[in-house]
């Protein structure tokens, strides 16, 4: 019935989600659209989430227009929609990812790496 296999933890996961009240098929559709949620957040370069892609698109224009000079978490926070403390986080998992890197203790210090 399904074209792609389904690894066995994601139809356990799928099963115990759905406290087993589904049937099999149900089960199977369900474990296929989360895997097809897990290809598309990986389908952005870098694996990046969204909101990520989105704060790092940002930071490459804003570099852009101001000489290389990197956007404070503020500025990121204000073009994402975001409140600052989010925008840390999104610069921190992009960091974690290496897509950038910053200096500790040193403002605007946000760097593009070359695996972005």
């Amino acid at each position: 019935m399904n074209a792609q296999p389904i690894p066995a933890e994601i139809l356990n996961w799928a099963a115990d989600f759905w406290d087993d009240h589904l049937d099999t098929d149900q089960v199977d559709m369900i474990a296929l659209a989360f895997m097809a949620g897990q290809a598309a957040a990986t389908a952005i370069p870098g694996g990046l989430t969204s909101a990520q892609a989105e704060a790092l698109a940002f930071i490459r224009t804003y570099q852009a227009e101001h000489l290389g000079a990197s956007p404070t978490y503020s500025q990121i926070a204000v073009a994402v929609g975001r409140s600052k403390t989010r925008a840390f986080d999104l610069v921190k998992g992009m960091k974690a990812r290496g897509v950038v890197a910053d200096h500790p203790n040193r403002p605007r210090s946000i760097t593009i790496t070359a695996r972005a």
